[in-house]
């Protein structure tokens, strides 16, 4: 997928995806997400709904999520680093078997779980606390550039993706992305991007 702002990404296996109902329920329950909760501080590390609503960054994001929610159904699925928690409500919605979101910081985990009642784990995507092939689907969007060391998150993402499934993820891509965001370790270019992902998945598909 890409993006405003010069973000890509990329979908990986290439199978069929769920029909328009299961999208049209990932975008109800994003307007369910975004009313606010309890509060978080919109630090710019991670995107807070009402800090955002009616904004273009918003939008981006529910759309991220949106086109995940159309190949969640009947999965398991991993939502790496899933922020404030709106988005795995949305796949939860759409159908997906299970969800599990996993999240680095402590406040943000118990802020997911008692808004949008989705189960939330702390925990780090470079050390992931699950079984290897445990998920048909690991969604993780604008991670990566926050971690010393993307290729390693990477890794843990093919690690716990069972046999035929699927990794949607997306990050900023260093040649367009003009924004000075402090919490960014790594950003890649497009070329960098996809030579990690060919390096590690049969399939690519970048967009």
């Amino acid at each position: 997928m890409t993006g405003r702002g010069g973000r890509h990404g990329a979908h990986y296996d290439g199978r069929p995806m769920a029909s328009d109902e299961t999208a049209r329920a990932g975008a109800e329950a994003a307007t369910e997400a975004t009313a606010p909760g309890a509060g978080l501080e919109a630090t710019g590390e991670r995107l807070i709904p009402e800090a955002y609503a009616g904004s273009v960054v918003l939008a981006e994001h529910l759309a991220r999520y949106r086109f995940a929610a159309r190949l969640a159904r009947g999965r398991d699925v991993l939502d790496a680093a899933c922020g404030e928690g709106y988005g795995s409500a949305m796949l939860a919605a759409a159908g997906a078997s299970t969800v599990v979101g996993i999240d680095i910081d402590a406040a943000t985990v118990a802020h997911a779980r008692a808004t949008h009642g989705v189960d939330v784990r702390q925990g780090d995507v470079s050390r992931l606390p699950f079984d290897d092939v445990t998920f048909g689907l690991v969604v993780s969007f604008e991670t990566i550039e926050h971690v010393a060391e993307p290729e390693r998150a990477l890794d843990e993402f093919r690690r716990v993706l069972a046999p035929g499934g699927l990794l949607v993820v997306s990050t900023p891509n260093a040649d367009e992305y003009l924004e000075d965001n402090p919490y960014h370790e790594h950003e890649l270019t497009m070329a960098q991007f996809a030579q990690a992902l060919d390096a590690r998945f049969p399939h690519v598909e970048m967009r």
